[in-house]
């Protein structure tokens, strides 16, 4: 058995969800615990808790939970504007400092955060497991470099291969910056080398 009392199992479980989800990055567990003894699904939830990340206005890292909101409740309205005559007008709201109608610029934003996440996270994993680590530790490492969490199962470590660090390192810093920051930058010096180039 890995914990002596379903108390201590509940109490570590709890914390270390909570230390994904609000992108905290405390561990209690030792890395090679996640790694080789807690259950894989367990993994898979701490990265996706890891991607959702914190609330608006937060420092923590993540998509953000509002952004996953704006888009569950835009699938709703479309769920029931099926339902719906054509003649009807529909809306969503959402309340964070208030209430505020959800517009359509808004779930392009949380879209296009959402997609380019999972991208980078899709990217990060297919890099991290070509260096011959389990699929669940890529996932896992992945998402805490993208999210800034600093979780680790035990992947991330001084002696990791160079390409690797410079992998996190590019997951942590378009993470950090929320991913469109980065894609305007790099937009911008792609458009300014084109015109210098006949």
């Amino acid at each position: 058995r890995l914990y002596s009392s379903p108390s201590l199992l509940f109490r570590k479980g709890l914390f270390q969800l909570l230390s994904a989800q609000t992108t905290t990055g405390f561990q209690t567990v030792p890395s090679s615990f996640l790694l080789f003894l807690w259950p894989v699904p367990v993994l898979f939830l701490l990265s996706l808790l890891m991607i959702v990340g914190g609330s608006a206005n937060s420092t923590s890292g993540g998509v953000k939970g509002i952004r996953i909101g704006i888009l569950f409740k835009s699938l709703l309205l479309e769920v029931r504007r099926v339902f719906l005559p054509s003649s009807a007008v529909t809306g969503e709201r959402y309340y964070h400092l208030g209430e505020n109608p959800i517009t359509e610029t808004m779930i392009r934003g949380a879209t296009l955060v959402l997609l380019s996440y999972l991208i980078l996270f899709g990217i990060g994993t297919m890099i991290t497991a070509a260096f011959g680590y389990p699929l669940q530790g890529a996932m896992f490492e992945s998402a805490s470099a993208l999210s800034n969490t600093g979780l680790s199962c035990g992947i991330t470590s001084p002696s990791m291969p160079a390409a690797l660090k410079l992998t996190y390192i590019f997951l942590m810093w378009a993470g950090r910056l929320e991913i469109i920051t980065v894609l305007v930058l790099l937009a911008s010096l792609f458009f300014s080398i084109r015109r210098w180039i006949p």
